[in-house]
């Protein structure tokens, strides 16, 4: 069973211009309110991501904040214990000053110290300071064995020994001292 409703013209204008009127009102609604607020509360659901995800990270990166301390307290004695085996610095004077308490200690006299060459190593110089030394044979393989005990790292090459006085037992020898220098 269909029911049929038979319109005026009137009434047909009029229920056409309400259904326009209706359609009208909810495209505005949706143009310039719902589609506007939407875009708005995604954008700032997107902020509010991106503000948790940063909060979790500094949150993560801050309890690691003690452990990371301790490793570079870690580093860094470590690194002034290395800058003691090979120092930044050519420090001559430091040299000449172990070379002077060791060779007191041990009854050697140093006859020449100078300077030599510098050559370059991929992450150190190797400073050459040649040498000559004069005291008894023994108290000489103490004094190498003290300069090889040093923090700071010397090697020595090059050694030559000339003969022992006959009266005193002193001798020379000649060598050349290598110390390191880190390159910065």
């Amino acid at each position: 069973m269909t029911i049929k409703i038979k319109l005026s013209q009137n009434q047909q204008k009029m229920l056409l211009a309400a259904v326009l009127c209706v359609g009208s009102l909810g495209y505005l609604y949706t143009a310039f309110f719902w589609l506007p607020i939407s875009k708005k509360e995604a954008d700032l659901q997107k902020q509010l991501g991106d503000l948790n995800s940063k909060i979790a990270t500094a949150t993560r990166q801050s309890m690691m904040m003690p452990h990371l301390k301790v490793q570079l307290d870690e580093l860094n004695k470590q690194t002034n214990e290395v800058s003691k085996q090979i120092p930044n610095s050519k420090g001559v004077g430091n040299i000449l000053v172990t070379l002077s308490a060791l060779a007191q200690q041990y009854n050697i006299s140093v006859i020449s110290f100078s300077p030599g060459k510098q050559i370059s190593k991929p992450y150190f110089f190797e400073l050459q300071y040649p040498l000559t030394i004069e005291g008894q044979f023994h108290d000489i393989g103490k004094f190498f064995a003290a300069l090889a005990l040093k923090k700071r790292i010397f090697n020595i090459q090059d050694v030559s020994f000339g003969p022992a006085n006959a009266e005193t037992g002193l001798m020379h020898v000649n060598f050349i001292l290598l110390a390191y220098q880190y390159k910065t």
